[in-house]
């Protein structure tokens, strides 16, 4: 199976606001929301609101930023898809990489990728804690 797009990660001056927004203009639910970060879901795609400042890797982190940032998506198999995306022209974000033993699986660690042109992209084989299976 190929991967499956998970969340879309926007920048926000305001995420605790907005995500309060989303959720009553369009019904979604809340799984997260303080001044931070805000998760809001479907139940099949989340939509993430973070303060731009607060994008890790420091490779990719965009004070300010209001808008994309960038977009997840869950593989089966993160050595194969990697190795694919580096004969493709990607770039790995060698500072998003874990620590020795970090972390543990439950804790949907995710590595982030830039495309040749540029966009922001990150894989999980386990998910994230904040995005549930699809129902």
């Amino acid at each position: 199976m190929g991967a499956r797009l998970r969340h879309i990660a926007i920048g926000s001056e305001d995420p605790k606001g907005m995500g309060l927004f989303y959720a009553e203009a369009l019904g979604l639910e809340l799984l997260v929301n303080n001044d931070k970060l805000s998760v809001l879901t479907d139940g099949v795609m989340n939509i993430v609101l973070v303060r731009g400042e607060l994008f890790e890797p420091a490779a990719v982190r965009r004070p300010g930023h209001v808008g994309f940032h960038h977009m997840g998506f869950k593989v089966d198999s993160r050595d194969e898809v990697e190795a694919r995306l580096a004969g493709l022209g990607a770039e790995k974000v060698l500072e998003d990489e874990p620590a020795e033993g970090e972390p543990a699986p439950e804790a949907g660690f995710e590595v982030k990728w830039l495309s040749p042109d540029g966009l922001i992209f990150d894989l999980s084989e386990t998910g994230w804690p904040t995005a549930p299976e699809p129902r």
